[in-house]
């Protein structure tokens, strides 16, 4: 017999060994319940059998967003239905509108209150707040303060400067003016002095005049006036709105 022969043979021998062992009732195997095999899950479609996506040829952002023109903001942001052409009605004065103060107002209020709160920029690009007596000269408002005080530093690096005037407690008797323009520095002591006396007439007249001057001329020694050149104005009048939030 060769060697292939026998090899075959030997093949055989196991396979009839095995299956008789399988076969067996006796066999493990006979016992086991094999689960029912699960649906074949949908599988999904090939790339080249899935519809194309649509190109976006647009990108996002192109189209410009609505203006609000006349009618405020636009329905998709109110959260209501736009109106008919035929129901839209001019809008009415703008609150900005209704508190305004007109100049003669706005010139009575700055002579009336009695004090400043004055911001100027630090080197760090922050704001330097503070609050002091001033007058008006001119129609502008000046004050005067140490020279080394850090308003004076500031504004002798950048002559920027706001002040602030406010009154009033609750909402609706809310009052203020605020003045940004620039800041003219004045050190000498003829220009110190008839700003510290305009000052002191204003803020303390119970000081008898023949010490006024004698009182500026002591201030001016180590003080540096300055002159509020406005820019801008912008002024609020709650009590304008009769009550009304």
């Amino acid at each position: 017999m060769s060697r292939n022969t026998k090899a075959h043979k030997g093949l055989s021998d196991i396979g009839e060994h095995y299956s008789e062992r399988h076969n067996s009732s006796k066999s493990p195997l006979r016992t086991l319940r094999l689960r029912p095999r699960s649906p074949p899950l949908i599988s999904r479609p090939r790339a080249r059998e899935r519809p194309a996506s649509p190109r976006r040829d647009v990108p996002f952002f192109r189209a410009p967003l609505p203006s609000l023109g006349d009618q405020g903001w636009p329905s998709s942001v109110r959260g209501s239905t736009a109106p008919n052409e035929e129901s839209i009605e001019p809008m009415a004065t703008s609150r900005r509108e209704l508190i305004r103060m007109t100049d003669d107002e706005v010139a009575a209020f700055v002579g009336a209150r009695l004090s400043l709160q004055v911001g100027t920029i630090e080197r760090d690009g922050s704001i330097h707040l503070s609050t002091l007596w001033y007058a008006v000269i001119g129609g502008n408002v000046v004050f005067e303060t140490y020279s080394r005080s850090q308003k004076i530093v500031n504004l002798e690096r950048d002559d920027r400067i706001t002040v602030l005037l406010e009154d009033g407690t609750t909402y609706e008797t809310l009052r203020g003016v605020m003045i940004r323009g620039r800041a003219i520095l004045r050190s000498d002591q003829a220009d110190v002095v008839p700003v510290a006396e305009a000052v002191i007439r204003r803020n303390q007249p119970e000081v008898p005049e023949d010490y006024v001057a004698a009182a500026a001329v002591q201030m001016a020694v180590k003080r540096t006036a300055v002159e509020v050149v406005p820019e801008k104005v912008v002024s609020w009048d709650h009590t304008k709105l009769g009550g009304t939030y």
